[in-house]
């Protein structure tokens, strides 16, 4: 599993926004996931209704594209792994490093820890802060994976 590495700093994936992470639409249109017509169509309606949804989850909201394709372009634009069926893989005791109101608030399921890394499941894996919280909590190096919120939610 290749993935970014945080420690008391994160290194940017690599993309082509000025965040280092590529826009969700294009990511989706490269993937065939969701055509032009339909990204310009969740855009319109973003505009014109005044939607505060994030674009995915306009695209969900219009059927275009549905929570898991979502969360693969997510991580894809990333530079990260989708990590496939979280709960079936994640270490029982390592779940536990992060405290569970942490974890369901910030939307992060631990995975496991393999030489002092620790490998968990985002539903925002472009939230940088976040994994350097981590990384300061528990006090090692913290590698990411995405997968979609319900997945993560539900441990």
């Amino acid at each position: 599993m290749t993935s970014r590495s945080t420690t008391s700093s994160t290194t940017k994936a690599q993309g082509t926004s000025t965040l280092g992470i590529a826009p969700l639409g294009e990511t989706l249109i490269e993937a065939g996931s969701i055509t032009r017509t339909q990204l310009e169509t969740a855009l319109a309606s973003q505009r014109e209704s005044g939607d505060h949804r994030l674009l995915g989850e306009v695209l969900v909201g219009l059927g275009f594209a549905d929570e898991a394709t979502i969360a693969e372009g997510l991580a894809a634009g990333c530079g990260l792994p989708f990590v496939r069926d979280p709960a079936r893989i994640a270490d029982p005791t390592v779940v536990e490093l992060l405290s569970r109101d942490f974890a369901r608030q910030h939307r992060v399921l631990p995975l496991f820890l393999v030489r002092g890394t620790l490998t968990i499941a985002a539903a925002e894996p472009s939230n940088v802060y976040l994994f350097e919280e981590i990384a300061r909590r528990t006090a090692g190096k913290v590698a990411e994976g995405s997968n979609t919120r319900s997945n993560v939610v539900a441990r």
